[in-house]
């Protein structure tokens, strides 16, 4: 827990934001996987010392826990760099960039 904060925010209509729909293609993935992943992201970067860091990831516990095939979790994160929602350094870059509006 970084600071004393044990939360973080979650916007709303993230799960049908049509840039997951775009990450899951490119990474040959389910969607249900690519939010799962994001989550864990946003958890991690949470919790972290340096906020907004994800920090090391331990891909094959992901997959493992995620029941995916071995390097899901690892295409997942790459097409979420190309897509610029992690940077090389692995700081959430954009939590709610380009949501989708629920109507």
């Amino acid at each position: 827990m970084a600071s004393g904060i044990d939360w973080f925010r979650w916007h709303h209509g993230s799960v049908l934001d049509p840039k997951f729909q775009l990450v899951a293609k490119r990474a040959s993935a389910r969607l249900g996987d690519v939010i799962a992943v994001w989550a864990f992201l946003l958890e991690s970067a949470s919790a972290n010392d340096e906020r907004g860091t994800v920090g090391t990831l331990d891909f094959e516990s992901i997959d493992l826990l995620l029941g995916a095939q071995d390097g899901t979790s690892s295409r997942i994160v790459e097409a979420m760099r190309q897509r610029g929602l992690v940077d090389d350094a692995g700081r959430i870059c954009a939590c709610n960039a380009g949501l989708a509006r629920v109507p």
